[in-house]
């Protein structure tokens, strides 16, 4: 048999073939070659970013998803739920607010109704009240004006801010009445317990409630000074 081909027709192992040859002499165009997985990109050529060498074609964007009539509602409704719960926190600060003012204000307006007077002695009737008995609130004995004003007979006072039977106490008679207020410190310290007692409650109620531990530390600090030093003075 003649073989289809021989050694001299067949191009010798690296060497170029002959169109290849003549293209590169420029007497016959350069046919282009579409790159392939293995060959690459032609050289010169951009790189496809979709369709880079080694990965898969990037996958198309889902469609965007319709809302429906009841997620619509839902979300609405939600949103209802969400502002109502806002403004029913909202109105309870509020109201928490309001009661720490109104404890912290009768603890003011109840110590003024005795403080005032152990403060401001001057144009009242001042003297000493000797101790002659004591029964569950009150204790009452004569009074014995000092510069100006006339003696008593008989006046009370708070027991709580005497010792007992015998004590004579530094006291000034409210205006227009027979009640004692014990003056100088003690009885100023003790003309305050009221709104130290509000300042306690409104400690709790500011850090129970309304999260503001700092104010409540700086009030219950404040409560628990009024409260000591009239009770060491006393």
């Amino acid at each position: 048999m003649v073989p289809t081909g021989t050694n001299s027709e067949r191009p010798a192992h690296g060497a170029t073939p002959a169109p290849a040859r003549a293209a590169a002499a420029g007497r016959i165009p350069a046919q282009r070659v579409a790159p392939t997985a293995e060959t690459g990109p032609a050289p010169g050529s951009a790189p496809d970013p979709g369709h880079a060498p080694g990965h898969a074609p990037a996958a198309p964007a889902p469609p965007p998803r319709r809302t429906t009539g009841r997620a619509a509602r839902r979300g609405r409704l939600r949103r209802a739920g969400e502002s109502a719960y806002g403004l029913l926190l909202l109105g309870r600060h509020v109201v928490m607010a309001l009661i720490v003012l109104v404890v912290l204000a009768a603890g003011v307006w109840t110590s003024w109704g005795t403080a005032q007077h152990a403060m401001f002695t001057k144009g009242k009737e001042r003297g000493t009240l000797t101790v002659a008995a004591c029964h569950d609130d009150w204790c009452t004995g004569p009074f014995t004006a000092g510069a100006a004003g006339a003696d008593h007979p008989r006046v009370r006072i708070d027991a709580t801010v005497t010792d007992g039977k015998g004590q004579r106490i530094p006291v000034v008679l409210k205006p227009g009445t027979h009640d004692a207020v014990r003056t100088g410190l003690p009885g100023l310290l003790y003309a305050w317990v009221p709104l130290g007692g509000a300042l306690l409650l409104a400690s709790v109620l500011l850090a129970g409630a309304l999260r503001l531990h700092r104010s409540a530390w700086a009030l219950g600090l404040a409560g628990v000074g009024v409260l000591g030093a009239a009770f060491v003075v006393l």
